[in-house]
């Protein structure tokens, strides 16, 4: 019999039966940083590679097995989305977004178009700044529309929010994969058609998780609820929109000489 050091518990075995805490307690010393750093770095490594290999070819039936109960080998969903997110919100910094607002038309004098180019480039800054942060706030917002749109199947609102998180994950592994394309593009005269072709596949990358999830590859008894679903995801990012812009013509508006 055994008294773990932590909740001084009896027990017998290798971990206390109440709160885990292991039989045996080495000193701390260089072998246990070893030890830590070996877990640490096996555990990080051979979840987040089993996770995305299960998102590559498989992502609507992961995340159905996930939900149901098959989690020991996989990453946190948001941890996962939280690590992607930060990924590509560090490469999105190289991006030249000065280059990239200047290929929009701007109406107005040449001073004010340069006062909104530079408030673009401020909103980007702010967006790259914390875009980890935006896509696990987002999170919540498209779970909410994916609950109304397929409440059918029965699934809460916590399972809508993992399905969210991996299909997102999945988004950004491809923005990720993709991003030479993107940063290359900027200027030049297919910037358009390949920016557009990239937001279309990762929209085509959420249907296919959609699809596997709720439909078991069957397309056709969930093909409506897609269309819900991207109705409702309109109305709510419109809504954002408005209240962002007010916020920014609220926060912004005198200095860059817009009107409230």
């Amino acid at each position: 019999m055994i008294t773990c050091k932590n909740c001084n518990h009896d027990f017998d075995g290798n971990f206390c039966n109440l709160c885990g805490q292991k039989a045996k307690t080495a000193r701390l010393d260089w072998h246990y940083l070893s030890d830590e750093a070996k877990y640490t770095f096996l555990h990080f490594n051979g979840g987040l590679t089993y996770s995305v290999k299960q998102l590559v070819t498989r992502p609507g039936h992961t995340v159905r097995e996930f939900i149901e109960g098959k989690r020991v080998h996989h990453y946190k969903p948001v941890l996962l989305l939280f690590v992607l997110a930060g990924i590509y919100g560090l490469l999105m910094h190289y991006i030249d977004m000065t280059s990239y607002f200047g290929s929009f038309t701007h109406t107005g004098t040449e001073e004010q178009q340069k006062k909104v180019i530079e408030l673009q480039n401020k909103i980007f800054e702010w967006q790259v700044s914390h875009y980890s942060l935006i896509e696990i706030v987002s999170i919540p917002v498209v779970s909410f529309a994916s609950w109304l749109a397929f409440r059918k199947w029965r699934y809460n609102f916590i399972e809508h929010i993992i399905l969210n998180s991996f299909s997102a994950s999945l988004r950004l592994l491809f923005n990720i994969a993709v991003f030479p394309l993107f940063y290359y593009s900027i200027g030049s005269s297919a910037m358009f058609s390949i920016h557009a072709l990239i937001a279309l596949t990762g929209l085509a990358l959420t249907f296919w998780t959609y699809i596997g999830f709720f439909g078991s590859g069957k397309i056709k008894p969930i093909l409506g609820r897609l269309m819900l679903f991207l109705i409702l995801i309109l109305v709510e990012f419109v809504i954002m929109m408005i209240l962002f812009s007010l916020a920014i013509i609220f926060l912004f508006g005198d200095k860059f000489g817009i009107t409230h």
